[in-house]
């Protein structure tokens, strides 16, 4: 069996394929807003809710939790789901 070689300058770039120009547009929108979040609550929390460090540290600590814990919960019930293995 053999494979047939594609023709040189017939490549199509990946960075010219309109679906990985979508997916990185809308991952770089994401990150951008969950980035801007992570900077722009602590600020607001400060100016208008005139918050303390204590209660900015919680704030921090709550929007991280989830991304530690669900991970596990959930991989607990995949397995739990396949029969334990």
């Amino acid at each position: 069996m053999t494979i047939a070689a594609k023709p040189a300058g017939k490549e199509r770039s990946l960075v010219r394929d309109r679906d990985f120009q979508l997916f990185w547009g809308g991952d770089l929108v994401s990150q951008l807003g969950a980035e801007m979040m992570l900077f722009a609550l602590p600020l607001v929390m400060v100016s208008t809710l005139n918050a303390s460090g204590t209660q900015i540290g919680l704030l921090e600590a709550f929007y991280t939790i989830p991304f530690f814990a669900l991970p596990v919960f959930v991989g607990c019930g995949r397995s739990a789901g396949r029969g334990g293995r």
